[in-house]
């Protein structure tokens, strides 16, 4: 399996305007470019020329597994009209409605790690096609968006097999043996930060002004203003 990354383009995508912030994020759109060699620069070039501040899309993926960084984890896109402030928007190079008839296994491998590390940070958010929030197509009637539900990397079998998910992780935290809620996939042990915190009597929580985990006091923690609530994963 590829070890993938998200990279930022080079030369720099160049935005009209200061991005906002995104204050929740509730889901993934996927889209398609319509286009089997557009690059970020392109794709910028046509989002400049809707008056838009440039790329639209939060990430994107190339047909040779390339992540580009758009608009980034924490900015407010402008990938689907009406659903924009509260979603984050992917976009796959190619032609799924038409000529590209296949996903290259590399492009799909490098979409489902892309949503993996964001469910990673937002929890288990759902993802909709853009068709689904909006009339059009995209991302195109051959997009392997079935397969997709599954969120298996393909030619991975043997090791999603041997990587069982689990309900809980043993672990010993200062000599005392905890049960965390957690699971093994693709070799790496993964446990709640809430629940590890919890149990050497501390609280998490997400704090959105500075876009990161807070690790608190209990009574600190139960002070916090209520509209920055976000479980900690």
């Amino acid at each position: 399996m590829k070890n993938f990354e998200i990279i930022q383009p080079n030369p720099a995508l160049q935005f009209t305007q200061t991005l906002q912030p995104r204050t929740q994020t509730r889901r993934i759109i996927i889209h398609h470019y319509h286009h089997e060699q557009a690059t970020p620069q392109d794709v910028h070039r046509w989002h400049l020329n809707n008056s838009w501040a440039g790329f639209g899309y939060n990430f994107a993926v190339d047909m040779d597994g390339t992540i580009w960084e758009g608009r980034g984890l924490h900015h407010i896109g402008t990938h689907t009209g009406g659903n924009n402030a509260d979603s984050i928007g992917i976009s796959c190079q190619g032609r799924y409605d038409d000529n590209t008839r296949q996903m290259p296994d590399i492009q799909f491998n490098a979409l489902v790690w892309l949503i993996k590390h964001i469910r990673d940070i937002y929890g288990n958010i759902p993802m909709l096609r853009h068709r689904d929030v909006t009339a059009t197509a995209c991302p195109g009637r051959h997009f392997p968006w079935d397969e997709l539900q599954q969120m298996n990397f393909r030619g991975d079998s043997n090791r999603e097999q041997a990587d069982k998910p689990v309900d809980t992780i043993p672990i010993d935290i200062l000599g005392n043996l905890q049960h965390i809620r957690g699971y093994v996939e693709n070799g790496t042990t993964w446990v709640r930060l809430a629940d590890i915190t919890s149990a050497l009597g501390f609280a998490a929580y997400w704090d959105d002004v500075r876009r990161m985990p807070v690790i608190a006091t209990a009574d600190a923690a139960s002070l916090r203003q209520t509209d920055h609530k976000k479980p900690a994963h």
